[in-house]
């Protein structure tokens, strides 16, 4: 009811909305762990939700993909090819920064089996 910033609370009191509510449920969480497979087809780099798909309840998966964006940033600078081995380094990067929130919404949804909602890694 009472927000901190009484300028946004005025607004929020005033707003009318303009279409139903509307919800998305993704029917489980995935992680793909390239960072395990050895045989790594070359030219094949897999980012974002196609790596990792993360429930958006967490709101994890935007900031994870931006990071693992950055990080293929970072690692582009620095070459002059691209082979199996950018890959890979690329798929080991990507693994570090994954970690933490997949532990963190896992962890989450273990809590609550009510929410009956499924986890997978995949290799």
């Amino acid at each position: 009811e009472n927000l901190s910033i009484s300028n946004v609370t005025d607004f929020l009191n005033k707003a009318e909305g303009i279409t139903d509510i509307k919800t998305y449920k993704i029917p489980y969480q995935v992680r793909r762990r390239f960072d395990l497979v050895n045989d790594v087809p070359e030219g094949l780099l897999v980012i974002g939700d196609a790596q990792c798909r993360f429930d958006p309840v967490f709101g994890q998966g935007v900031s994870v993909a931006a990071m693992e964006a950055h990080q293929l940033q970072l690692l582009l600078q620095d070459r002059k090819q691209l082979d199996k081995t950018f890959t890979q380094q690329f798929y080991k990067k990507a693994a570090t920064i994954i970690e933490t929130p997949w532990d963190m919404t896992t962890t989450e949804i273990s809590r609550h089996p009510q929410l009956k909602r499924e986890l997978t890694t995949k290799q």
